[in-house]
């Protein structure tokens, strides 16, 4: 991704506009080509199920909710 500024990223958004913030914030540092293709797997609910069930997504779901190694 051409936007390396996740320091804050991971931390919990106060409330839906401040999750939107960020998100329009990383979006808006990807090339032209990532938002691509972003906006196709957005576009398909198979593609967002994919993404959302894949180890990465869990690691990032468990980091997110304080669990550490699946506990």
């Amino acid at each position: 991704m051409a936007n390396n500024d996740f320091q804050n990223f991971f931390s919990a958004p106060k409330n839906k506009a401040e999750a939107e913030e960020k998100a329009n914030k990383l979006i808006s540092g990807l090339k032209a080509d990532e938002k691509s293709e972003l906006d196709e797997i957005l576009s398909d609910r198979d593609k967002i199920n994919a993404v959302l069930s894949s180890s990465a997504a869990r690691k990032i779901m468990e980091k997110l909710n304080g669990k550490k190694d699946g506990h």
